[in-house]
């Protein structure tokens, strides 16, 4: 090991930006778009400059590129400390070889410069050279960028600027303090009028294979299955859920590896991500904004207010779907959130327990 000084050191380990500083930037964040609001604006901004250039292109047609997903990252300082995110958009391009001449990629670029202004871009050089087979536009302020590009295809990147979540934006972000007695209590209620955890499991289970078997039409001999081991790991829940009896359960992954083929074509992961879809939203689950791009291979469908999520991804290979369970009581006392450690050992999956009887006989 060598210890690292000077400007090495400074470059490998670079100073966060401190309270003060990081308090007015994210002011400035509050005073902007958020990110959900900005992502549709931009995709918007991306489809009508490739209608532009059809205009000018005739027979040109786009569509969003094929990749695993979206690029998003922390933010940069002053802002690493905000909370605040980056997105750079799947590129939007040509879907056939075009050649495009320069007179033609002037008109087009003098009108895209219309069309990105509405988000604050501007040209990042005011004289480009009419021979140049690009053209950037952005903003200092934001960090937007959008540009497009002229080759064997016509390509339109863009790039948003750090932003806050909608929920950052309006304060539903979830506090770190405990949820108080009051709210508690009311969390418990609504746990009571819910079907047990043992029940949910089973549901999840059954949701999550009826996801698979609309891409089972897509494949040859291979068959989803559950990764070895049949195990589900207790979790607690989130607030308003946190300091009540209640359990959430990850189930374990549900897989295929395609080996007869290079991929599921997209048509079929598109009949695969319409099935998460309807499945997802019996548990109150739903795609934030930001997860609807077309050709995004990472889909995660979330209940916010029980915790419920459903995520299905694929990649060249193979193709993963993966759940929780929203936020139940259970019957088995071992999964009551009371019984959980830090280090809570998995728990074998066994068909869900029927609830106790009443002194009647009456099931509770």
């Amino acid at each position: 090991m060598v210890a690292l000084s000077g400007c090495d050191a400074a470059r490998t380990h670079p100073a966060i930006t401190g309270p003060e500083e990081t308090a007015a930037a994210t002011q400035r964040l509050r005073e902007l778009p958020g990110m959900e609001t900005e992502f549709t604006a931009m995709r918007a901004v991306a489809v009508e400059l490739g209608a532009v250039a059809a205009e000018l292109v005739p027979g040109v047609s786009f569509e969003w590129s094929r990749s695993d997903s979206l690029d998003s990252r922390q933010c940069p300082a002053p802002y690493d400390q905000t909370g605040g995110q980056t997105i750079g958009l799947e590129p939007y391009r040509s879907t056939d070889p075009v050649a495009v001449s320069d007179e033609v990629w002037q008109q087009f670029t003098r009108r895209a410069g219309t069309v990105v202004s509405r988000v604050g871009a501007t040209p990042s050089d005011p004289a480009p050279d009419p021979r140049a087979s690009s053209q950037s536009f952005g903003s200092a302020e934001t960090g937007t960028t959008i540009s497009v590009s002229r080759g064997s295809v016509i390509s339109i990147d863009a790039h948003i600027g750090c932003r806050l979540s909608q929920a950052d934006l309006t304060g539903a972000a979830q506090p770190d303090d405990p949820t108080g007695p009051e709210e508690t209590a009311a969390a418990e209620q609504r746990l009571l009028e819910r079907r047990d955890l043992e029940s949910e499991l089973a549901e999840m289970r059954s949701a999550v294979e009826e996801i698979g078997a609309a891409a089972d039409g897509f494949l040859h001999a291979e068959k989803f299955a559950w990764e070895p081991g049949n195990s589900y790991q207790p979790k607690p829940c989130q607030r308003p859920y946190d300091q009540t009896q209640g359990t959430a359960l990850e189930l374990e992954e549900y897989k295929v590896d395609v080996v007869f083929r290079s991929d599921i074509p997209d048509a079929g992961w598109q009949q695969v991500t319409d099935r998460a879809h309807d499945v997802a939203a019996r548990f109150g689950a739903a795609l934030p904004a930001i997860s609807v791009m077309p050709g995004n291979y990472f889909q995660n469908f979330v209940n916010d207010e029980d915790g419920a999520r459903l995520t299905v991804r694929k990649d060249q290979n193979t193709v993963t779907i993966s759940a929780r369970t929203g936020c139940r009581l259970a019957h088995d006392p071992h999964l009551r959130s009371s019984e959980l450690s830090p280090t809570a050992a998995p728990i074998p999956y066994a068909t869900p327990v029927p609830p106790p009887a009443t002194p009647t006989g009456q099931p509770r």
